[in-house]
């Protein structure tokens, strides 16, 4: 006979349990943020960037062509602006070296 009494409420509210699921729980619910495509649109660019899609919009018109202004890295798809990750990521890189 043990000289612990059962929780009223049943086993599934053992301290031991209850600690087991809660740890579950917190590693359940840390997710990564989904890997970005290696095709992007102007707002997944400003997302990246935390500009305003219109801003990037602009800086994408501005980058037209081989231009050291705007986003030069952007390309038009059937009317659409898109931007291949690696320029992107290289672009970023020779901003952060200047």
């Amino acid at each position: 006979m043990s000289n612990q009494a059962e929780d009223p409420r049943g086993p599934e509210y053992d301290d031991h349990r209850v600690a087991e699921l809660a740890a579950s729980i917190a590693e359940s619910s840390v997710e990564e943020p989904a890997p970005l495509p290696s095709l992007l649109t102007v707002s997944e660019v400003a997302s990246v960037l935390q500009l305003k899609d219109r801003t990037v919009y602009n800086l994408a018109n501005e980058g037209e062509g081989d231009s050291d202004n705007g986003l030069p890295f952007f390309f038009k798809i059937g009317g659409s602006w898109r931007a291949r990750r690696k320029d992107l990521d290289a672009w970023l890189d020779k901003q952060a070296g200047k």
